[in-house]
């Protein structure tokens, strides 16, 4: 599955060192159904409470072994399955739009907001900074696949597509695509695209990945008018990002991950109304039921837990389509 590319390396069979430095690797080996080889005695256990065992379960280890930083790219999401959403939710009519397939606001739009105009939305264009941050020994959070790790030093290096920089403050610097950081004595160089930087009192005011997410998904520009602005989906709270949104046959997929160290109730809105809902496996296979209400699920999701949903779903009446219209 494509969310898992560049990743192939770790996610073999056979566990090896370079391996155990993979923050979700039990959680990772788990979802894909990997054998893990036997010969080898252990127990790995990941940061969201998932666990792999081989032999005779000794030595347990929690991963990652060795903190470090492994590059990956927050996966987009498929434009195609986003525009088939839109036009299986609403009676489009001849013109234009612009959809905001965040679940969240953005830009002056509301989540899944579908608006009868084009708008145009800057997108930063910076490829490079340099900032002198006053910062000695700052704790600096980055991201890792599927996960937000956090050190603290004067010195950092790495390849990612984020990382704050904390003391009393926190300097954040986002990159569409993963930048190289290079942080000594203070100064912080980042090359990167569409570099964004986000001053706040803690680093999680920043919302680094929501942000980063944003800058990977485009607001598009649709052939499908609808006479009113209307929101088509939602999901709650702020933590918990789509990893994957694909539609086919009145079904939408979804893989979530909650980039908290809480658990949380994650709460999935859609103007439609749900049929059917359920966890499943990664080929959309139905694990267990989700009680709906209408248009809405609650989704319980674990700390760092990546959760693959499906949802059928059918077009709402107009009349009741129209109770969806932002004002």
């Amino acid at each position: 599955m494509e969310i898992f590319n560049g990743l192939e390396r770790f996610l073999g069979p056979k566990i090896e060192d370079p391996s155990l430095d993979l923050e979700q690797l039990p959680q990772l080996i788990n979802l894909l159904s990997i054998k893990v080889e036997g010969g080898e005695n252990f127990t790995l256990y990941g940061p969201d409470g998932s666990s792999i065992s081989s032999g005779t379960g000794k030595p347990e280890i929690r991963t990652p072994l060795k903190k470090r930083v492994i590059t990956w790219e927050l996966p987009k999401i498929d434009v195609e399955s986003l525009r088939e959403i839109v036009m299986y939710l609403v009676r489009c009519e001849e013109g234009e739009s612009t959809f905001n397939p965040s679940p969240w606001e953005r830009g002056g739009m509301a989540p899944g907001e579908l608006r009868d105009k084009r708008i145009e939305y800057e997108i930063p264009d910076r490829t490079s900074m340099q900032i002198e941050s006053g910062m000695l020994n700052p704790v600096i959070h980055y991201l890792n696949p599927f996960f937000v790790q956090e050190i603290e030093g004067r010195k950092f290096e790495g390849v990612t597509h984020f990382a704050s920089f904390s003391v009393t403050r926190s300097i954040t610097i986002v990159s569409s695509t993963p930048a190289r950081f290079n942080l000594d004595d203070g100064v912080i160089k980042v090359e990167g695209s569409n570099l964004t930087k986000i001053e706040s009192d803690e680093w999680a005011q920043a919302k680094p990945v929501m942000r980063l997410w944003d800058l990977r998904n485009n607001l598009l520009n649709l052939d499908c008018r609808y006479k009113y602005p209307i929101s088509l989906y939602r999901i709650q709270p702020s933590c918990v990002i789509p990893l994957l949104i694909k539609y086919e046959d009145e079904s939408i997929f979804i893989i979530l991950e909650n980039f908290s160290n809480r658990p949380v109730m994650s709460t999935f809105f859609i103007s439609g109304r749900i049929t059917e809902a359920c966890i499943s496996d990664l080929n959309g296979n139905c694990v267990e039921s989700l009680n709906v209400d209408y248009d809405r699920l609650n989704i319980p999701l674990r700390r760092w837990g990546i959760t693959p949903v499906r949802v059928k779903a059918k077009p709402l009446p107009e009349i009741l389509l129209r109770k969806k219209i932002i004002h």
